[in-house]
């Protein structure tokens, strides 16, 4: 049966409008159906195109479905798209929609329910001498209110083991988070995902339930926290050490991804760290530069954790991403560490005095000369040059009153003296210095002996050593003999 029908369809913007022809060349019956335009009650007609009118059959009975879904109140899984594709010869338009595999296994008895078919050929013009023909079909059900109560009751059925699923994933993320001394942190996350995606094809509350874990989601990322535990540098090489522990209301928190970035300095970083059972995560710096302000930004990680939603492909966990990112974005700990002026550390052995040589043409002997032994260790990987030294020589008499030396002539305002070599220290080793000949400390000796010979017992001599190190800080050693016998020193 051949029937021609023609319409205008207009298209493309205001400036630009383009002009179809569409005529219906040829229809099933030999009129249109009353029930397309006027559906009686317990009637569902559902239209559907495509240039296959096979094709065009099985839109129209998807179109059924949907109606029907949204009647017993399930929350399809679809979507739809329109495309039109368009130019100056040629006018292609399609749709698709998608359904829930498990809605498809609800509606599957709509098929006998079909009591009326009509389908329509269209043609459209879309140039002087091109066209493009498509098809229009129509399907009229009987869908019963029995029909429709049964359908809700396998709803029911199916939603409540979507919803099982759904909550036993919540209860498995409660107990990694309900630790004393540790919680799984990465795991409750992976649970939460699961979560999300078994809400995601819920027949009903789907919405309800995904905005509900969302917000927990959320919740949690906002109680974590990075604290500092410690922060070491060394300068031999340079490196600095920056260990974290990350917290989960107060807890230990494991399994958490944290990152790491140089915001000022140059050198070789961890760029990711995994916590430990114990929260904590070390980072390792080797510099490449000495400086005084160095800059190190420490932040949890939760690429990983958004990578995961949005492969569930919900919308609206999708939306949510940029909301988690945002809020970890802002939850960055900004530490400044020091290199450069880092000290070196010294550790002096005692003073030893040895080779004392006297004068014995007076009446009251004198000390001519001593030497000095000690030794030196450089713990902190600086190297350290010792350029002048202050000498200091207490004697104790027998009341227990010590009595400072007063300061010589030959001595600077300040009472230090200058080594003729500076004593060099290279970083991280022990190095024994011997000095000869200190007339110095042998003048304080004799100006103590001079004034108190009848009554000292002990005598103490103490170097105080004064340089600095590679990196220019200045720092200062002491090195003493302790208490020795005021007699020892004129012993043969």
């Amino acid at each position: 049966m051949f029937f021609y029908l023609t319409l205008i369809l207009l298209t493309g913007c205001a400036s630009t409008k383009k002009l179809y022809i569409v005529t219906t060349v040829e229809i099933s019956h030999n009129v249109e159906p009353y029930w397309i335009k006027e559906q009686g009650s317990n009637v569902v007609v559902g239209m559907g195109e495509d240039q296959s009118r096979e094709i065009a059959y099985q839109n129209a009975l998807r179109e059924i479905k949907i109606q029907i879904g949204e009647e017993i109140g399930v929350e399809l899984s679809l979507t739809r798209s329109n495309k039109k594709t368009e130019s100056d010869y040629s006018l292609t338009e399609s749709s698709e929609v998608n359904v829930d595999v498990a809605v498809e296994a609800i509606l599957c008895d709509v098929s006998s329910h079909i009591s009326g078919h009509y389908w329509e050929h269209c043609r459209v013009q879309t140039g002087r001498k091109s066209f493009n023909d498509f098809y229009r079909y129509y399907i009229k059900a009987d869908i019963t209110p029995d029909f429709i109560d049964a359908l809700r009751n396998l709803t029911l059925i199916e939603n409540k083991k979507r919803l099982d699923q759904y909550q036993k994933h919540l209860d498995k993320a409660y107990q990694l988070l309900s630790g004393q001394n540790s919680v799984k942190y990465s795991e409750a996350l992976y649970e939460y995902v699961q979560a999300l995606g078994s809400a995601g094809v819920l027949l009903r509350g789907r919405e309800l339930n995904i905005r509900k874990t969302l917000n927990e989601i959320k919740i949690i990322l906002s109680r974590l926290s990075l604290e500092t535990v410690s922060d070491y540098s060394e300068v031999r090489p340079e490196r600095h050490y920056g260990e974290y522990q990350v917290q989960y209301n107060g807890i230990p928190a494991e399994g958490v991804l944290v990152s790491f970035k140089l915001e000022k300095g140059q050198g070789r970083i961890d760029r990711t760290v995994v916590s430990d059972k114990n929260g904590i995560v070390l980072c390792e710096i080797e510099m490449e530069s000495m400086l005084k302000d160095n800059r190190l930004s420490a932040q949890v990680d939760l690429d990983e954790l958004i990578t995961q939603l949005k492969a569930l492909q919900i919308p609206v966990v999708s939306a949510a991403t940029y909301d988690i990112r945002d809020q970890n974005s802002k939850r960055k700990e900004i530490q400044t560490f020091t290199t450069m002026a880092k000290e070196a550390r010294v550790e002096a052995g005692s003073l030893q005095i040895f080779n004392v040589t006297h004068d014995y043409n007076q009446i009251f002997r004198r000390v001519r000369n001593l030497n000095c032994r000690f030794f030196l260790e450089e713990l902190n990987g600086r190297s350290v040059s010792f350029n002048n030294y202050k000498a200091l020589v207490i004697c104790n008499y027998g009341s227990g009153i010590p009595l400072l030396s007063s300061k010589t002539s030959c001595c600077s305002k300040h009472g230090e003296y200058h080594f003729s070599q500076p004593l060099k220290l290279p970083y991280e080793e022990r190095k024994v210095y011997l000095l000869k000949q200190m007339e110095t400390i042998a003048m304080l000796i004799n100006d103590l002996k001079a004034n108190h010979e009848w009554r000292i017992k002990n005598i103490e001599i103490e170097l105080t050593l004064y340089g600095e190190d590679d990196a220019g800080n200045e720092l200062s050693v002491v090195t003493s003999s302790g208490m020795i016998p005021w007699k020892n020193l004129f012993e043969k």
